[in-house]
């Protein structure tokens, strides 16, 4: 009976080329949080459209959505509603 005896050999080239699939995955994962994921929470918790700043931070960037996000803070709308809902709690509490 004939054996087949293999041995692994270390290739560079196969680490390499696995080096630079978890480099591209790295990198495609930052490029989601940075420009899609951190905008749209952020745009949310203020009450903002979230479409509109992962556009933004694409034509800017995402440091500056941040920065802006930050100064003029939350919306007219959000300001309303959480007034409403702090009433209400306030009202049940009593």
């Amino acid at each position: 009976m004939l054996l087949l005896k293999t041995r692994i050999v270390f290739n560079e080239d196969i680490f390499s080329g696995l080096l630079s699939i978890v480099c591209a995955c790295l990198a495609i994962g930052l490029v989601y949080l940075f420009y899609f994921h951190i905008p749209i929470k952020i745009a949310h918790n203020r009450g903002r459209s979230g479409t509109v700043w992962v556009i933004l931070s694409f034509i800017l960037s995402p440091i500056w959505v941040y920065i802006i996000l930050a100064i003029i803070g939350d919306s007219k709308e959000k300001i309303r509603n959480d007034t409403i809902r702090m009433m209400q709690e306030r009202e049940l509490s009593k």
